[in-house]
């Protein structure tokens, strides 16, 4: 087995991983002290006494999610199933704004069904090297890929600025932050010690056949 390590820094990554959430507004009942801060009940109490026309802030919340599922990746190798999930906490800041933090991992697989020339980068080592030369420079490419995403966005729910509305059927959001992504993937380019022969598959047949050979 061969291994490359990856690191990569960017604003924004949404090729190898992409999630999302759904959340369930509840009705809030302004006249409930125990979604009131202390620093509020003053307030709380005014409008509670109709000596104010405005309702106290409620408390900012936190929310916990999880996700999970089917995951592969979309390249020039075939895909074969794999699978990623991941976790995330978010503090509200108000009725609009919000911060979350969120870490999703995944392990993703392919196994091609023809044959190509062998064009892996000498840096470090050739791990195609030898099967390469077994079968006139020529490799069937395979990976196994592990990902590791972490993020920090600050959140905005545009339907919260829906004021005459208690309860929109869609809430937009729009996302602000930054991620850091660790990729390794390793490759399987020798039988045990030995180069792989090819010599044995029909790269004529079917695809399945192909890949279980």
């Amino acid at each position: 087995m061969a291994s490359k390590k990856y690191l990569l820094l960017a604003g924004a990554m949404s090729l190898l991983a992409s999630t999302g959430f759904a959340q369930v507004k509840p009705n809030l009942d302004v006249l409930d002290s125990s979604k009131v801060a202390p620093s509020k009940m003053a307030q709380f109490n005014a409008f509670k006494n109709h000596q104010s026309d405005y309702p106290a802030k409620p408390r900012d919340m936190w929310e916990l999610g999880f996700h999970g599922g089917y995951h592969f990746i979309v390249g020039d190798v075939s895909a074969r199933p794999g699978f990623g999930g991941g976790l995330s906490l978010r503090k509200s800041l108000g009725h609009t704004f919000s911060i979350r933090g969120e870490y999703t991992g995944s392990f993703d697989y392919g196994m091609d069904y023809k044959m190509r020339p062998n064009t892996s980068s000498t840096v470090g080592g050739n791990p195609w090297a030898a099967t390469a030369a077994a079968n006139g420079g020529m490799i069937v490419a395979n990976y196994k890929t592990a990902t590791h995403q972490a993020s920090l966005d600050v959140i905005a729910s545009l339907s919260n600025l829906l004021f005459y509305k208690s309860q929109p059927k869609v809430n937009w959001y729009v996302f602000l932050g930054y991620g850091l992504l660790l990729a390794d993937v390793d490759v399987d380019a020798l039988d045990g010690a030995a180069a792989y022969n090819y010599s044995g598959i029909d790269f004529g047949g079917k695809r399945k056949d192909i890949k279980k050979h």
